[in-house]
């Protein structure tokens, strides 16, 4: 079964399909027959809007963490610039982070 996208060639880099959409496929070989390839458009529609919402949603919270998280971060960086490796407990100790307890 091939798998891609549908749509303009984002490797063009030409810049005249901004703003087009894509849509995930999974289309099937010819050993499959036509397999999937029957759904509706409105169903194709909303399975690409709410994978289009999910991807926003992850988008947004990991901007929000990296915001939040930004001065341990940066920290972090400065201690690897100075040591450049670091075990475990200083990674944490220069995040500025308590140390996680394992599981046994």
């Amino acid at each position: 079964m091939a798998r891609g996208l549908t749509g303009p060639d984002p490797a063009s880099g030409d810049g005249a399909d901004a703003g087009r959409r894509y849509r995930l496929t999974a289309i099937p070989s010819d050993s499959q027959g036509a397999y999937g390839l029957s759904s509706a458009p409105a169903t194709l529609d909303a399975v690409d809007g709410e994978a289009r919402r999910i991807v926003a949603e992850c988008y947004e919270q990991a901007c929000r963490q990296l915001v939040e998280y930004r001065p341990r971060l940066d920290a972090l960086a400065a201690a690897l610039m100075e040591h450049e490796t670091l075990d475990e407990e200083a990674a944490y100790h220069a995040a500025g982070m308590p140390r996680a307890d394992r599981a046994s």
